[in-house]
């Protein structure tokens, strides 16, 4: 549609009224813009709502490892394919710790430098999720394509900040996951999450490009 020149049937008087003259109706070549395909014909487009929690029950089992660690891990149910834009956005407030020892209750957006809360600021690699793209804060929202070894395993995972909003492009085919961003490929990762408290929902509205 957009470029090539399209005949457009157009109403001299605006409407389906005609007021006898030989040129009540006319056709006119129109190239259209792809704004003009956006606002006419909009591209396919999913909206899910998924609940997310910072933490597991007590009693959750912390092996066999890697596989335990999924018990942490929430999976949407959103199969995205390559070129998928998902607008994401998050609300809700969850605590990374114990009251008693000064965690707070936060948003998606975790704790940046600075927070009153204990440990701020971005937190990637090491016992944290590996965080590629913008900056994730510990406490926070963050997202990934599941893959069954990497995002278990934490050897060569990909995680991305999502925070209260993203805007993410899928660059390979799979599942997204959701976490609280704490240090989940500890070996005894159940103790990071059975003192959190809280859970988010997250609205993820999914577009698949135009072919």
């Amino acid at each position: 549609l957009v470029g090539p020149r399209v005949r457009i049937l157009r109403l001299e008087n605006g409407d389906f009224t005609l007021n006898g003259d030989m040129d009540d109706l006319w056709m006119e070549d129109h190239a259209w813009t792809q704004a003009e395909v956006d606002q006419f014909c909009p591209p396919d487009s999913t909206t899910f709502v998924v609940s997310i929690d910072s933490f597991v029950p007590p009693g959750t089992p912390g092996t066999p490892l890697p596989e335990a660690r999924a018990a942490a891990m929430t999976f949407s149910g959103i199969h995205l394919e390559p070129g998928d834009v998902a607008e994401i956005s998050v609300t809700g407030l969850a605590r990374g710790g114990p009251a008693g020892f000064g965690f707070l209750f936060l948003d998606a957006d975790g704790a940046p430098i600075g927070s009153p809360n204990p440990g701020p600021g971005p937190q990637s690699g090491g016992f944290f999720p590996e965080i590629v793209g913008p900056e994730a804060n510990i406490y926070s929202v963050v997202g990934t394509i599941f893959d069954p070894d990497a995002t278990l395993s934490g050897i060569n995972d990909e995680w991305f900040a999502v925070g209260t909003e993203r805007t993410y492009v899928a660059d390979r085919a799979g599942e997204l996951v959701f976490m609280y961003h704490d240090s989940i490929y500890r070996d005894d990762w159940v103790d990071a999450y059975l003192d959190n408290a809280g859970t988010f929902t997250a609205t993820v509205v999914v577009t698949r490009p135009t072919p």
